[in-house]
């Protein structure tokens, strides 16, 4: 009976989590589907790259927009039997090889946030952090559209800070890293399975 009534809730509880979902589609618009609501990053797709390590995959995308500003969106996923080893915030200041963040919004699968670059210099991102065995996200976007987007998250408090436009890719991926850090641990399971 106890374990019908944990199933129950942890049912009730998975359903109640809002769906998100940060995708490339076929027009070349980075959506965010998020709480019945799309964010567009509208865009042309000027370079993308596979990157594959040992049990983690990253698909790398540059955007442009109408206006000749960059993005870019990461796609990073792990091998089945594992999971990552940090909650998403240490993850991403690892993976951009950053020590400062500025947290804008977080809900329990998106975050907004700003990586601290240089003294006065940020990059702006947003993740989708829903998942423990895979994590997508957006950088190098306008202030303005990180207001934009602040806003229509609701969220309810920030700061932001100077950000600056990038030229390539800023992430920090390469084999001899990720042996000196991992960033995934095995998944532990129960049962014989």
């Amino acid at each position: 009976m106890k374990n019908f009534i944990l199933m129950t809730i942890i049912t009730l509880l998975i359903s109640a989590c809002a769906p998100s979902s940060l995708k490339v589609n076929s027009n070349n618009e980075l959506i965010l589907q998020h709480n019945s609501k799309e964010y567009a990053f509208p865009g042309t797709i000027v370079d993308s790259d596979s990157l594959s390590f040992q049990k983690i995959d990253v698909e790398q995308v540059t955007l442009k927009e109408s206006n000749g500003e960059k993005f870019y969106y990461e796609q990073v996923t792990i091998d089945i039997d594992y999971e990552f080893q940090y909650g998403s915030i240490t993850t991403l200041k690892y993976i951009f090889d950053v020590s400062r963040t500025n947290i804008i919004h977080k809900s329990s699968n998106i975050l907004l946030m700003q990586l601290r670059v240089e003294d006065d210099k940020y990059i702006n991102l947003m993740a989708e952090i829903s998942a423990t065995q895979d994590m997508a996200y957006i950088y190098g976007f306008s202030n303005r559209k990180l207001l934009k987007i602040a806003n229509e998250l609701n969220a309810q408090r920030y700061e932001i800070k100077n950000s600056y436009e990038l030229t390539k890719p800023k992430t920090e991926w390469s084999q001899e890293k990720l042996l000196l850090q991992p960033l995934i641990k095995p998944m532990f399971r129960r049962g014989p399975f």
